[in-house]
């Protein structure tokens, strides 16, 4: 035997496709498809479509969720604090009215002036604290 020539080749493989983009899945050497292969192209492409549009609508349920939690989050911020809000509002009332007796007290000639301005320095403070829990405060309300 000769080594001469141990170079094999192998005559049954195809030979490459010059051009990759003209090769096809399936289909015949003149790069037509066959009826199935065009329905199962066809159905892949329905079911890419389907699943394209399941991505979108869940993102959007996402955000919509978000959003909501958002929300959700920010009303009971602004809302956390009214039962205290509520309970304080008698306790402001009786300021206002101990303030309008030491007025009428002091027109009377009665100087109850440290009282006035100790009443006044508590009304500052309550409409402070209103408005930082988002209320009206005690010069805003409307007076019975």
């Amino acid at each position: 035997m000769s080594n001469e020539n141990t170079n094999t080749t192998n005559d049954t493989a195809p030979p490459p496709a010059a051009n990759p983009e003209s090769a096809t899945i399936g289909g015949s050497a003149d790069g037509t498809m066959g009826a199935a292969e065009e329905n199962l192209l066809e159905q892949l492409r329905i079911d890419l479509e389907a699943a394209k549009e399941r991505v979108l609508r869940s993102q959007a349920e996402l955000e919509n969720y978000r959003k909501r939690a958002a929300r959700e989050i920010d009303e009971h911020r602004r809302y956390a604090n009214l039962p205290l809000m509520q309970d304080l509002l008698p306790v402001l009332d009786n300021i206002e009215r101990a303030i309008a007796a030491a007025e009428l007290l002091h027109a009377a000639g009665n100087h109850v002036d440290e009282h006035v301005r100790i009443m006044d320095d508590l009304e500052r403070v309550f409409d402070v604290i209103f408005s930082h829990g988002g209320t009206i405060g005690c010069g805003e309300r409307v007076q019975k």
